[in-house]
């Protein structure tokens, strides 16, 4: 039985526009960080999110993405020795087009998705959505979940998708429980930025549900008074300090 393995890639980087609400808290010239995760499970290899693909962005967004040929999602697997016919799940956050832009790739995998966020994204797609991402996947093998609910993908605990709603209507976070580490959550846009912790202010116009927001983030403040790690979903002063494929956390 192979051991568990946590691998974090770096998938490029949105520059911010001036005046952007997170850049507020940041500063001028700040630009975030596009994380994916890759998981070597001994049940099978799982995907956490599939990063972007700026070909697919509106013209007008385009010159404020930066992600190079290499660090597309099935060539980042090919430098690790695996394939997208690998990866046998992938666990979507949410399909805004930071997340979702490798989607097609991967045929054969089982998606894990909230219910509630399929509905949005294929069905009613606005904001941060870019349906060309993902369209091609309507046929795709999805595991829909019920919001307000956890779900253990291999049974074993070791990898619990959270709801996280608010961000967007179907957003979940991953708990990811490695042999050494321990414990780590995995927040996502749950929480973009360390800073969004110690605040209940919500960038406004910028969230399905402020409400459902601001209730995530007292889940994600649980688990950190657990002792729990959180990793945020863009921000670039923790991100400078995770180790990067291929390098790995077990």
């Amino acid at each position: 039985m192979r051991p568990m393995k946590l691998f974090v890639m770096d998938g490029g980087k949105i520059i911010l526009p001036p005046h952007h609400y997170l850049g507020a808290k940041k500063g001028k010239g700040y630009s975030i960080p596009i994380p994916i995760f890759l998981i070597e499970h001994p049940e099978g290899l799982v995907l956490f999110d599939t990063g972007p693909c700026i070909e697919n962005w509106p013209d007008v967004m385009k010159p404020d993405g930066v992600s190079a040929p290499e660090q597309r999602i099935d060539r980042q697997l090919k430098a690790l020795g695996y394939s997208a016919d690998n990866v046998n799940i992938v666990i979507i956050s949410h399909l805004h087009l930071d997340h979702a832009g490798g989607v097609t790739f991967f045929p054969n995998a089982t998606f894990i998705i909230r219910e509630s966020e399929f509905e949005a994204a294929f069905h009613n797609p606005s904001g941060g959505y870019v349906p060309a991402d993902y369209e091609q996947a309507h046929d795709f093998t999805f595991i829909k979940l019920p919001n307000e609910t956890d779900y253990d993908v291999f049974g074993d605990g070791r990898l619990m998708c959270i709801d996280t709603k608010g961000h967007t209507a179907g957003h979940q976070s991953l708990l990811v429980d490695l042999p050494d580490m321990g414990k780590i959550l995995i927040a996502v846009d749950a929480a973009q930025l360390e800073e969004d912790m110690s605040s209940d202010q919500y960038p406004e116009g910028q969230n399905w549900s402020d409400e459902w927001y601001v209730r995530s983030l007292a889940k994600l403040r649980d688990y950190k008074a657990q002792q729990v790690p959180i990793w945020y979903g863009h921000d670039p002063d923790q991100f400078k300090t995770l180790r990067l494929t291929p390098a790995f956390y077990s």
